[in-house]
C-alpha cells in the first residue's frame, strides 16, 4: 500500500512534469487545430471549380481571393487546372472598355453601323469568354440580348 506522504510526493511529481510540458501540450493542441483547419481548408478547395470564379473574373485576383476566402495561389491553381493560364482581369477590363465604346453606336441611326456594332460586341464576347476559359461571364445589362 501506498502511504499518504508517497502519493502526495508522485502527485507532486505528475504535477511538476504537467507544468513543465504545458508549452509543449499547448503546442502539439496547435499544431492538430491547425491540421484540422488546413483539412477543411483543403476539402472546401477542392471542391471549387473554374465555374465558381465567374462573378470575380472582373476583379482583381487579390479581390477575389479575399471574396472566396482561398489565397490567390489556390485560385491561380484551379485557373490552370481548368486551362486558364493567367488571371483574366485586365483583360475583361479591356474588353469591357471596348465594347463600352461600341454601345453608343448602338443607338445610331445608321443601321450599317448599328450592325458593325452589333457584330464587334459579338467578337468581343467571344474573346472575353475565351480569356476565361470557354466561360461566358456576367457582363452588363445592355450587352446581354444583341440589339
Amino acid at each position: 500500500m501506498i502511504s499518504s506522504n508517497s502519493l502526495q510526493n508522485i502527485m507532486e511529481d505528475v504535477e511538476r512534469i504537467s507544468q513543465r510540458h504545458k508549452p509543449r501540450i499547448r503546442q502539439i493542441e496547435l499544431r492538430k487545430t491547425l491540421f484540422q483547419h488546413r483539412m477543411v481548408q483543403r476539402e472546401r478547395t477542392g471542391r471549387l471549380t473554374i465555374h465558381d470564379f465567374t462573378n470575380y473574373f472582373h476583379l482583381p485576383i487579390e479581390k477575389a481571393a479575399e471574396g472566396l476566402n482561398v489565397c490567390p495561389t489556390v485560385i491561380k491553381k484551379i485557373c490552370r487546372k481548368h486551362g486558364v493560364e493567367r488571371w483574366p482581369y485586365r483583360r475583361v477590363r479591356s474588353i469591357h472598355r471596348q465594347m463600352l465604346r461600341f454601345k453608343s453606336s448602338l443607338n445610331a441611326n445608321d443601321a450599317v453601323e448599328r450592325e458593325r456594332s452589333q457584330a464587334e460586341i459579338k467578337i468581343l464576347k467571344q474573346e472575353m469568354a475565351n480569356a476565361c476559359g470557354g466561360i461566358a461571364i456576367p457582363i452588363p445589362r445592355y450587352f446581354d440580348n444583341d440589339h
